[in-house]
């Protein structure tokens, strides 16, 4: 069937994500198979009887374009630290709608416990995303940072952190050829937006599969040679991300998250170094410190435990805008860290152009430029986007290494540090001794420019008082409160759609729950209700953000197809 004959663009690229992960079904490669879809009109693409041209990033550009002569002010960001100013493109369309609630999950709620309802919907919201708010979240960038020191505790803690990843050795990057494009279409989100310039015309990654190739291509062939400033690489666009707060607390805290939505064809040449790289971390598990690439509901009590081995205290915390924290010195010392985990290439050729490939990534990382939806156009020279397919390994190695060296200063060993430590973006997790002071700890930290919420820090012997990565140890298992459990049900992210879609992210938030409580696996039963008593799950209605964060948390690539306690068990 060709994808054209599925009306809903983004079931399209479910679909069409899925196929290409059933590789059974394609014995001459999936290629062939995309060739058919773009020769009938069915994925865009530059080639074919449907060919079609990309949009420009811009048709027009207007440096250093006055500030108070943009039309839509409400996205206006004026740079008064070290984010630079460049000029006026094209605006884009950009809404900020965000749900009150899932309607489908309030309905079961209010019609078995109406007073627990009341006070969800009273007591919590989703930040509502207003131009101000966001704007105040994408200026925490123009900022000075702290330099890295450079004293005789810090290259220990270097050393500490490299001989924590030695068992990784060496990884090879992907080649971007027919092979290589084989292996990277699998981990491409077909239903993710595809960033400028393509977010012009197309919703998703998947529709204009085409185009992404021939763009990404081109940029790589260019990274080869050039000096990373001089590729021409488009912005990143703007996404938001709405986080949970209190109604009370709205006029003083601000939950609004700027997401920097990375144009897809760098996304793709980040593959070639991140993919192998994760499945070396992956293949690791448990033997680094970074815990990735397996399902934590399972290996979390496992974690906890050995943090409490021989009678000692867990300390467990988590670093405050910590992307906005990380200065370009952290960044400088994270790339050059991973790039001794490549084996670049086995002739000077190939590896200084794989190289030059990877140190353009690092350029654009530091310094990206970012395209507002009032068409200005600035760039940041620090700061962690948000984006990248490095994101999360520079945040969990900066984070490690500041962790390191301040345990260090505090007096601690590298048997102290080394097989006790686990971190994993701005969450870190280590085993200390009964009379570890978290106070000074956080006194430390912040003397290099990261700040720790003190009242957030755990540090007990009790594995369920010790929460690492949103879950407690309790038994065997893992815990999760079911205050928790229904503010991330009752109030989404993003539109849910259809009853469907909520049944599914019930689901999701049950398998992540590790069937910790009762009442919560018992909605599942209480949703299959509004959808006719169908047990199997449908599909095609997946809810797109449940689907990446089952992934991304729970290494799952698709929802089992029940929500009967036999398909869920052995998934938790």
């Amino acid at each position: 069937m060709l994808l054209s004959e599925i009306p809903n663009v983004f079931q399209r690229a479910l679909a069409l994500e899925r196929r290409l992960r059933l590789r059974e079904l394609f014995p001459d490669g999936v290629i062939p198979y995309l060739w058919k879809q773009e020769n009938a009109g069915a994925i865009a693409s530059p080639r074919g009887p449907f060919a079609s041209v990309a949009p420009s990033v811009t048709k027009q550009f207007h440096a250093k374009y006055p500030l108070d002569a943009y039309e839509k002010s409400e996205y206006i960001l004026e740079c008064k630290s070290t984010m630079q100013y460049i000029g006026k493109m094209d605006p884009y369309p950009f809404t900020s709608n965000i749900p009150k609630f899932d309607p489908w999950f309030r309905h079961i709620l209010k019609s078995k416990v109406p007073d627990l309802s009341l006070h969800l919907e009273n007591t919590y919201t989703r930040d509502p995303c207003t131009p101000e708010r966001v704007m105040r979240h994408v200026g925490l960038y123009d900022r000075t940072w702290k330099r890295m020191p450079s004293n005789r505790l810090m290259n220990e803690a270097k050393r500490i952190v490299r001989k924590m990843f030695a068992p990784c050795g060496k990884v090879e990057p992907i080649d971007f050829n027919y092979a290589g494009w084989h292996e990277i279409l699998p981990h491409l989100d077909m239903s993710s937006s595809p960033g400028l310039p393509l977010r012009r015309e197309y919703l998703t990654q998947g529709e204009c599969l085409g185009h992404i190739y021939d763009k990404a291509k081109r940029l790589n062939h260019f990274s080869k040679f050039l000096h990373p400033g001089a590729v021409r690489a488009p912005p990143c666009m703007i996404g938001l991300r709405p986080g949970l707060i209190r109604k009370d607390e709205i006029d003083v805290k601000s939950k609004a998250r700027g997401v920097w939505a990375y144009p897809a064809e760098v996304k793709v040449m980040e593959m070639r170094y991140v993919i192998p790289l994760l499945k070396r971390f992956s293949l690791m598990f448990g033997k680094i410190p970074y815990p990735v690439g397996r399902n934590m509901t399972k290996a979390l009590p496992f974690f906890i435990d050995h943090l409490l081995h021989d009678g000692k205290h867990g300390f467990v915390t988590d670093i405050s805008k910590l992307d906005t924290c990380i200065g370009p010195d952290y960044i400088d010392w994270a790339f050059d860290f991973l790039k001794e985990f490549y084996e670049m290439g086995m002739t000077y050729s190939s590896a200084t152009r794989n190289e030059n490939v990877f140190s353009f990534l690092h350029f654009y990382f530091k310094r990206t430029p970012i395209l507002l939806p009032s068409g200005e156009l600035i760039k940041k020279i620090g700061g962690v986007p948000s984006g990248s397919g490095f994101t999360q390994i520079v945040d969990t190695l900066v984070t490690l290494l500041i962790s390191v060296y301040t345990r260090l200063r505090m007096g601690a060993t590298e048997s102290d540090l080394l097989g006790k430590v686990y971190v994993v973006g701005d969450d870190f997790a280590s085993s200390v001794s009964a009379d570890f002071s978290p106070a000074l700890f956080t006194e430390l930290l912040a003397q290099l420019g990261f700040d720790i919420n003190l009242s957030k820090v755990m540090f007990s012997n009790v594995g369920i008082k010790l929460k690492f990565l949103g879950y407690s140890k309790y038994g065997g298992g893992i815990y999760r409160p079911i205050d928790e459990l229904l503010q991330t049900a009752f109030f989404p992210e993003k539109f849910v759609g259809n009853a469907e879609r909520s049944r599914q992210r019930i689901a999701g938030q049950t398998i992540a729950s590790g069937l910790c409580n009762g009442f919560f696996s018992k909605v599942n039963y209480w949703m299959e209700e509004l959808v006719a008593y169908q047990t199997q799950l449908d599909p095609d209605e997946i809810y797109i953000p449940q689907k990446r964060w089952m992934r991304n948390v729970l290494g799952l690539e698709e929802l089992p197809p029940t929500t009967l306690v036999f398909d869920l068990f052995p998934i938790v």
